[in-house]
């Protein structure tokens, strides 16, 4: 059986230090990129990787990072999560992506895998600003948070889109071109970005006066199979 490589070899196949394979496995933001380049050709030729649980007890990290979407299959979503994993992996992190299918529930269970794997941080969009629970499990996980376009009660940084001054301009644009009768389609949501659209929609209603006649509150909600049929209504 082939030896297993130790931080030893990889040292002197690159001509490097053991200190410099250290901080290219740890914090290779520290190394030049030619020497980085270089000791990471040297570990993958030989077959080297750190070990990972020796690493978190003795730094108390694991360079890894927790991304929770509710919809995987989201365009949006999916652009966000792959440029996270870029910057991340550019910075010599891991990220872990998970998926929540729109279920609190789900998001809790997320959140424990995430917890037992000791992520160094989260980046999170959820399904929902409202349930005491899921506050609860993000508060006591005591790390760096980023909320994506949500809007909780927790301590987080956050990353927001502008989803009212987009809608607003769309209404006035539709009315301008003549049209007297539109409606608001969305997904039932309870978040930012929903509640934003939808309170748009109503202040550019409102503005534009009575002869403007709008089916506000049209909404898709999910069925019993995660489906989204249409569903209008006219309230």
């Amino acid at each position: 059986m082939k030896k297993r490589a130790t931080i030893k070899d990889v040292a002197r196949a690159a001509g490097v230090s053991v200190v410099t394979v250290s901080r290219v496995a740890n914090t290779p933001e520290l190394v030049q990129s030619e020497t980085r380049e270089r000791v990471r050709a040297v570990m993958r030729e030989m077959g080297y990787s750190a070990n990972i649980a020796a690493r978190a007890m003795r730094t108390r990290t694991t360079r890894s990072i927790g991304f929770l979407t509710p919809d995987l299959a989201s365009p949006i979503n999916a652009a966000v999560a792959q440029a996270a994993e870029q910057a991340l992996a550019a910075a010599g992190y891991a990220m872990l992506l998970t998926g929540s299918d729109h279920t609190v529930e789900r998001e809790i269970a997320a959140l424990d895998v995430l917890r037992t794997r000791s992520v160094d941080g989260l980046m999170l969009y959820l399904s929902s600003e409202e349930d005491i629970g899921l506050q609860q499990v993000i508060t006591q996980m005591e790390i760096p948070v980023v909320l994506l376009d949500r809007a909780l009660p927790v301590k987080a940084d956050l990353v927001w889109s502008d989803h009212a001054g987009p809608m607003s301009e769309a209404v006035r644009y539709l009315h301008s071109l003549g049209h007297q009768n539109i409606a608001l389609i969305q997904y039932d949501f309870e978040v930012r970005p929903d509640l934003e659209r939808r309170r748009s929609f109503h202040e550019a209603v409102a503005f534009l006066g009575t002869g403007f006649r709008a089916r506000a509150g049209s909404r898709a909600r999910l069925d019993a199979g995660g489906e989204f049929p249409a569903g209008l209504d006219r309230g």
